[in-house]
C-alpha cells in the first residue's frame, strides 16, 4: 500500500497510521503540502506512485 500525506497534515503518520490496516505500506511525507496531496504536489505524487507502481 502507498500513502502520502502532506507535510503540514498527516505526512509524519501516514505509514504508522495505514500499517495498523496493512502489513506492507510504504510512503510518507510530501513537502510544502497540506491535506490534497494530489492537487497541491501532483508532479511529487505522480512521480511517488510510479516508483511504487515500478517496485510493485
Amino acid at each position: 500500500m502507498l500513502g502520502l500525506g502532506g507535510e503540514h497534515r498527516f505526512g509524519a503518520h501516514m505509514v504508522p497510521m495505514l500499517k495498523e490496516f496493512a502489513s506492507n505500506v510504504t510512503g510518507g511525507s510530501i513537502a510544502r503540502c497540506s491535506h490534497y496531496v494530489a492537487d497541491e504536489r501532483p508532479d511529487e505524487v505522480a512521480g511517488a506512485l510510479i516508483e511504487f507502481l515500478k517496485a510493485n
